[in-house]
Order: C-alpha cells, then structure tokens, then sequence
C-alpha cells in the first residue's frame, strides 16, 4: 500500500494540471488581500453612502490586518482550495482512463481497493500540503497589506494561544474540503472521465448554496431538508473559526449566535458520513466494474 500511495504522489507531483492549480492558489492567496487594500483607497461615492461605505470599508480594512486576518484566509482558503481540489481530484481518476493506465495498474496491482485506497490517500496528503502553502501566502498577504497600512506588527500578538487557534481552524477549514473533494473522486468513478467529476463537482458547489438559501426562504419541509446539504453544514464549522480570537479581543470573526444555529458535532458527522458515503459507493462500483481503459 505504501508503495501505491508513493506512485500516486509521484504521479501528482508531476502532473501539469498540479502545478498550474498550486500557482493558482497561491496567486489568489497572496494578491487577494493587495487588491482588496487598492479597493480600500478609491473615495466612498455619494453622500447618501458615504457614512455606511465608510462602515464597510473599515470592517474591511480590519479583516485585513494581522493577526485578526485569519478569518479572511482561511474563508478564502476554503472556497478556492475547495474549487482547485475538486478539479485536481476528478484529474486524478479520471486521467487514467484517458490515458489507458487503468488496466496496466491493476494488472500489476490487482487489489483494486488498494489503488483507489492510495489514490484517496496521496490526494488528502496533496490537499494539506496545498491548504498549508495556501495559508502561508495569505498570512504574507495579510503582513503585506497590515505595513501598507501602517500598523506596526509586535511579535508579542504571535503568541501560543493565536498559533493554538489558527491551527484549529486550519483543521476545520480542512475538513469542510473533503465532501466536496469525495464528491468529485464519486463522480470520475462513475462517470470513468475527469469531466463528470469536474463538471459535477463544481456545478453542486456553485449551486448548492443559492438552492439550499431558496430553500430556506421557503420554509417548512424545504428549510428542514437545506439544513441537512454541504453548504449548510460546512458554515456551522467555518463559523467558528476565529471564534476564540473575538472573545479575546483579536481582530474579526464571523461567529454569532445567529449562524452556530446547528450543533458543531452534528455538523461534523454529517459531513464525514457523507464523504465516506462517497468514497464507499466509488470503491463498490470500481470494484464491480468491468475495466475497458
């Protein structure tokens, strides 16, 4: 197995589609919080918005400056680490049918849950090593901007409490990932194409959000079953992140009373149990399937 899961990294590292997707992250990571910092020095238009813009602007310009700044990353983590592992996970099974590789690795490793095993093993190894690069340069980001800005960074705000709770959130932001990415694997599976995994994994991504809020909107039976989708779930943990740090007095959070309206337990088996549903319905049909490739 560990042999599989060496050739699978291997096979990743090397691939193009991971190193345009890597840049991708970091690219956005790091120049997200300069951009936003340019959008911070255009003058709030009107005099009818000037009081409320000025508002916005500020909390802005707060989510921005270190350390208060890992609410921001770690949000923009999600969402775009989410869209690139979706895309590098349909790439990963999918690829190899379309390469013809398949068989030639099955007939050299005919344990077939082992090489769907180390595949799902070498993308959550790739995934983290990404999230960690991918914090990394937001928090440079966010240095970048906090001098631009004028603010002084003591390295007395770096304490163990700080590093404790971001790498908190770091794991929760991890773990709202893997349904999406365990969506995408399903997908490629089934579909025996990176297409269906990519273009079905995004798609769900984009909209599962607008329908569940429609649902919602509609209440009853509807506003019962949208708590019970990724998106709903997944901001119950994401609420929480920067949640110590705002009762400390550092920097901005997004955590209410109003948004941790479901158990974080809860919330957190559901998302496993759904990614294991995924990940236990590709192995079976892997298994019973008839490979061609």
């Amino acid at each position: 197995m560990a042999r599989l899961i060496s050739i699978e990294l291997l096979k990743i590292r090397k691939r193009t589609m991971t190193k345009v997707l890597l840049v991708i992250l970091l690219a956005v990571m790091a120049m997200l919080p300069f951009l936003l910092y340019i959008l911070l020095q255009q003058p709030v238009q009107g005099p009818e918005f000037q009081q409320q813009g000025a508002a916005m602007m500020k909390e802005l310009a707060d989510s921005l400056k270190f350390p208060g700044s890992f609410v921001f990353t770690f949000s923009i983590l999600q969402n775009i680490g989410g869209i690139l592992l979706i895309i590098l996970a349909a790439g990963v099974v999918g690829s190899e049918y379309s390469w013809g590789t398949v068989r030639t690795m099955l007939a050299n490793y005919p344990a077939r849950y082992r090489y769907l095993g180390a595949k799902l093993v070498a993308l959550a190894i790739v995934g983290v090593i990404g999230m960690l690069l991918g914090l990394v340069a937001g928090t440079l980001g966010s240095l970048g901007v906090t001098l631009l800005m004028g603010e002084g960074i003591s390295a007395d705000s770096i304490t163990a409490d700080l590093l404790g709770s971001v790498a908190m959130d770091f794991l929760r932001t991890s773990y709202t990932i893997m349904p999406y990415t365990a969506l995408a694997f399903f997908l490629s599976v089934l579909g025996r194409s990176a297409m269906p995994g990519i273009g079905g994994g995004l798609a769900y991504s984009f909209l599962e959000s607008t329908v569940a809020q429609v649902m919602t909107m509609l209440g009853g039976w509807a506003a019962d079953v949208a708590k019970f989708s990724f998106d709903s779930n997944i901001k119950v943990l994401m609420a929480l992140n920067g949640a110590s740090r705002v009762r400390a007095g550092v920097g901005v959070g997004v955590a209410s009373d109003e948004m941790v309206a479901f158990d974080p337990w809860q919330a957190a088996l559901l998302l496993l149990a759904y990614s294991v549903a995924l990940a236990v319905a590709a192995f079976v049909i892997f298994r019973r399937r008839d490979v061609t490739a």
